[in-house]
C-alpha cells in the first residue's frame, strides 16, 4: 500500500463484481473523489455513462480470459470521469488478481488531459508557421504528428546541413 501511495497516477483495485475495494491518493486526485466514499461503489461511476455497459462487460471477459495483465499503450485510451462531471482521457494498465479465495481487478490509470494538451498546443503553435514552410500531418500515431520541415526554407542552409550532420 505505501509504493501505490506515492505515485500521482490513479490505483483502483475491485473486487470480481467490480466495487471497488482500493482507491489511492492518485485516484483521489485525478477522479476528485475522497477514498472514504469510493469503497464498495461500483467502478463504472468512474467511466462516461455512454460507456459503462461496455467497460463492465470487457473487465468481465478479462476475468476470464488467459491473459492476466495488460499494459497501457497495449489498447486504444479510454475515458475517466470525474467528481465534477467532466470527462478526460487516460491510459490504463489492468491486472487481475487472485487471493483469498476472491478475484480482483487493479488497474493504473494515467490522466493524459495535460499531454493532451501540450500536443494541441505544439500543433497549434506549428500552425503558425507559413504553409510553404510545414507539409500536412504524414501519421498520428499516440497523440504525435510528424511533420516534414524543409529546412532550407525555414531556417537557411545552414540548419539544413546542421540536420544532416545529426
Amino acid at each position: 500500500e505505501s509504493l501505490v501511495s506515492l505515485t500521482d497516477d490513479a490505483v483502483v483495485i475491485t473486487d470480481a463484481e467490480q466495487r471497488i475495494v482500493f482507491f489511492n491518493e492518485g485516484a483521489e486526485h485525478i477522479f476528485g473523489h475522497a477514498a472514504a466514499s469510493m469503497l464498495g461503489r461500483p467502478l463504472a461511476m468512474l467511466l462516461p455513462v455512454a460507456q459503462r455497459d461496455v467497460h463492465t462487460g470487457l473487465v468481465r471477459d478479462f476475468g476470464h480470459s488467459p491473459v492476466a495483465a495488460r499494459r497501457m499503450r497495449s489498447r486504444n485510451r479510454i475515458a475517466g470521469l470525474r467528481a465534477d462531471g467532466t470527462s478526460f482521457e487516460a491510459e490504463a494498465s489492468i491486472a487481475r488478481l487472485e487471493f483469498d479465495g476472491g478475484r480482483y481487478f487493479a488497474a493504473v490509470l494515467r490522466d493524459m488531459t495535460e499531454l493532451a494538451q501540450k500536443a494541441a498546443d505544439q500543433v497549434r503553435d506549428l500552425g503558425a508557421l507559413p504553409n510553404d514552410k510545414v507539409a500536412r500531418p504524414m501519421d498520428g500515431q499516440d497523440g504525435l504528428l510528424v511533420f516534414r520541415l524543409d529546412l532550407d526554407k525555414a531556417h537557411g542552409r545552414a540548419a539544413h546541413g546542421f540536420a544532416d550532420r545529426l
